[in-house]
């Protein structure tokens, strides 16, 4: 029903930013030149400082913020004891000969001292994949002739 009133208005009105001539999902449609021309025209033209939010948007953003007083750490001081609780070590390895290169207590100072990106590191965590030649760990890589 929604899709035939679509048609319907697309047929009717002949929008000029329209590309598809059916209302339809535009899923694996390759945009003609001319299309993207038009596109990245419209961009261009298009002024971000004179776009009007509603209050009701406006008061939704500023409710799920959670910056100054909102915040629930706001004032609050980490103490050694609570960075430990939630700190999570960083084991640098070689990803090829898998020898211990670097250890850091916590993820961000390995941040700092390795000058990588948090989401490069976090990925790399996850993922378990090199980066630069290193391996990164949060656990220590077994040693079969050590027994650790």
């Amino acid at each position: 029903m929604k899709l035939a009133r679509e048609d319907y208005y697309l047929s009717s009105y002949l929008p000029e930013y329209n590309i598809l001539e059916k209302g339809s999902s535009s899923l694996n449609y390759k945009h003609s030149i001319e299309a993207r021309a038009k596109i990245r025209a419209y961009a261009l033209k298009r002024d971000k400082k004179t776009i009007v939010y509603s209050t009701e948007f406006l008061s939704k953003q500023k409710s799920s913020s959670k910056l100054g007083r909102i915040n629930p750490m706001y004032g609050k001081k980490w103490t050694e004891e609570r960075r430990k609780k939630f700190a999570k070590p960083v084991y640098v390895y070689d990803s090829k000969t898998f020898d211990l290169l670097d250890y850091f207590t916590e993820t961000v100072i390995a941040i700092k001292e390795l000058k990588i990106g948090y989401y490069t590191l976090r990925r790399c965590l996850k993922t378990k994949e090199s980066y630069k030649g290193k391996l990164f760990s949060n656990l220590p890589l077994l040693d079969k002739d050590k027994n650790i």
